[in-house]
């Protein structure tokens, strides 16, 4: 199948998305989670779906559409779930990077297809922490889609009690993460044993 970005609305920072993979730039009739939105997506028989800074994917749109979509997570899952999550990581001591996972309805719980971990050199604060992996988000995924289409379909399932969801941090802890990635941050938690980790990407 050709590759599609799909748009809800007329935002101007996919452009990066859309010239890494190519393919049609198309609009959708409505608002994402609109049943004339879904069946256009339907119609498309669309193996992959990519979130770009997406909406929050409603149940009909991820059972209606019949495609696997794909998001690029700022933490390692499934410990860090929710909002922050790249800061969270830092403060409780977990490797930073991305990782690639099947939305599903519930909360960062879908399956998980890798984690790419990523030096924290150069990074010394979260603007620059959140700037960085944020930057890779289309290397990870692009990653991902190519494996994909070669065959590559390990995923892992999540249990519905790994892990823990995080809201909005604090400022008084973001000073705390903005002083260990000033000090030369290390994770403390080494999580290299798990099948869907992989090292440092650049």
């Amino acid at each position: 199948h050709s590759a599609r970005k799909m748009r809800g609305d007329h935002r101007d920072d996919d452009l990066e998305l859309h010239q890494r993979f190519g393919g049609s730039l198309v609009y959708l009739p409505q608002h994402f989670h609109h049943e004339r939105s879904i069946q256009t997506i339907r119609e498309w028989n669309l193996d992959l779906l990519l979130n770009a800074a997406g909406p929050v994917y409603r149940k009909n749109l991820i059972e209606g559409c019949q495609a696997v979509i794909l998001n690029c997570h700022m933490g390692i899952l499934p410990e860090v779930r929710g909002m922050n999550v790249a800061e969270w990581s830092v403060y409780l001591g977990y490797p930073i990077g991305n990782t690639v996972h099947v939305i599903d309805p519930g909360i960062d719980t879908g399956r998980i297809i890798a984690f790419f971990q990523e030096d924290s050199s150069g990074i010394e604060d979260i603007d620059s922490l959140r700037q960085h992996l944020g930057s890779l988000n289309a290397v990870h995924l692009a990653l991902i889609v190519k494996e994909y289409a070669e065959g590559e379909r390990e995923f892992l399932s999540q249990s519905g009690t790994s892990g823990n969801q995080y809201y909005r941090m604090h400022s008084r802890l973001k000073e705390l993460v903005n002083k260990k990635l000033q000090a030369g941050y290390s994770p403390t938690h080494d999580l290299r044993e798990r099948p869907y980790f992989r090292e440092h990407t650049g």
